[in-house]
């Protein structure tokens, strides 16, 4: 079962692009025909079971997000499953999405861990700030353009702090604690975790 902001674990190397992963006579016609064998591939199933149920859901609309009934004259199935709850189509799956309790924190989570450029770590700082922007969030009707303002006006998204230097062993000094860094063409980088 797919459940909303389950991580999906890191692609295995040399995975071939979709268009080499058919042979010229069984080539797909569809997205989904093309996902479907990716899933019967151990090294591809990890991510695609995860991703796929949802995804696809999303199929109707192209790359410039105009709708379509069909592809490469192929009617699109655009159902899939969300936490058990199964939908046939993109309103579905905004059904689904809508009703599902772990959305607002969800949300939250993802975009704070796009403004900043990293996860936020469970054990921190960030974790306090995470717990009361999602007491906000709820606090203002879970209102996106209220969410945004808080994610974009708090020190983590503002504030660029020095990386820490490592030690002749190559340690950073302080463990896995989330840093900002400013690269020295001086683009930020936001946060990234330290091992």
């Amino acid at each position: 079962m797919v459940q909303l902001g389950a991580p999906i674990p890191t692609p295995p190397p040399n995975v071939p692009a979709l268009e080499e992963s058919a042979s010229d006579d069984s080539h797909p016609q569809t997205l989904r025909a093309q996902m479907e064998m990716h899933v019967s591939r151990p090294f591809c199933s990890g991510c695609h079971k995860i991703m796929d149920p949802i995804g696809l859901g999303l199929e109707n609309f192209d790359g410039s997000g105009s709708f379509r009934a069909t592809e490469n004259g192929v009617q699109i199935d655009a159902s899939g499953t969300l936490d058990g709850v199964d939908f046939k189509d993109a309103l579905g799956l905004a059904e689904a999405l809508r009703d599902n309790p772990a959305l607002p924190e969800c949300l939250v989570q993802r975009l704070y861990h796009y403004s900043v450029g990293g996860p936020p770590a469970a054990e921190s700082q960030h974790r306090a700030f995470l717990d009361y922007v999602n007491e906000e969030f709820a606090l203002d009707e879970y209102r996106l353009r209220d969410l945004l303002r808080t994610i974009a006006l708090s020190d983590a998204f503002t504030r660029i702090e020095e990386p820490l230097s490592p030690d002749p062993a190559g340690q950073v000094p302080g463990g896995n604690e989330l840093q900002t860094a400013v690269p020295p063409d001086g683009n930020r980088q936001g946060l990234a975790l330290r091992e």
